[in-house]
């Protein structure tokens, strides 16, 4: 195996392990190389698109959007089947991860594309979270219609698969029936959320570093579940 290859894996290793100082070093040490030494331009998008996603996790955001220029670079010369949407959805995540709302959303749509139409278990996974994603930031933006409808469908195209496990949908489908006064759905949606929120660590609702007001909450009801 090419070492920077096998060097990449595992910062990307490390990263699911959320030890974010030691991923990071490896990307630090590995970028220029990754540049000079990599001839496959889809490889290249990868690597600055993981190690993008990693900086915007831990706030780097100035490296990060350096990171993402890189990414879009060779993503345009490199990926000729569209796989690489993980790439726009890192930007719009990283503006969600600071609470700008309107810029995450152009962003999230063009990740989102047509995902969930296709009958694919990794098209589904990706559309499940990218669709949350989305219904989070008009969630935010007052639009409770819309972020209804996105998350809905998240929940619907993430069945059966590891995206369904994510607690965010459900919390925030809770949060937009209750605003709507129905108590049958809102604790429907909140057992659901509970369900999947007591099987995380911790280190789930540290990491990606988040300003949002349900992160915060469920931190808070995780410590109460796993603390009673």
């Amino acid at each position: 195996m090419n070492p920077i290859i096998k060097q990449w894996d595992t910062a990307k290793s490390l990263i699911k392990d959320y030890q974010y100082k030691e991923a990071l070093a490896i990307y630090e040490a590995l970028y220029q190389k990754v540049e000079t030494e990599l001839s496959d331009n889809f490889d290249k998008a990868m690597f600055f698109g993981d190690y993008f996603g990693a900086l915007a996790d831990v706030a780097q955001y100035d490296k990060a959007e350096a990171m993402a220029a890189k990414a879009f670079h060779y993503k345009a010369e490199g990926d000729k089947y569209d796989v690489l949407r993980y790439i726009p959805f890192n930007y719009g995540h990283m503006y969600l991860l600071q609470g700008k709302w309107e810029e995450a959303i152009p962003w999230l749509k063009k990740a989102l594309g047509r995902d969930k139409e296709k009958d694919d278990q990794l098209f589904r996974e990706s559309a499940a979270r990218y669709g949350t994603e989305l219904g989070i930031a008009l969630f935010y933006l007052e639009r409770t219609e819309e972020a209804e409808e996105e998350l809905l469908n998240a929940v619907k195209v993430g069945k059966a698969t590891v995206a369904n496990q994510d607690w965010e949908p459900f919390f925030y489908l809770k949060e937009i029936y209750k605003q709507k006064g129905d108590e049958k759905l809102m604790a429907k949606y909140e057992k659901m959320y509970l369900t999947r929120l007591k099987k995380l660590k911790e280190e789930d609702l540290i990491y990606p570093l988040s300003e949002h007001r349900a992160n915060k909450q469920a931190l808070e009801d995780w410590k109460k579940l796993n603390n009673p």
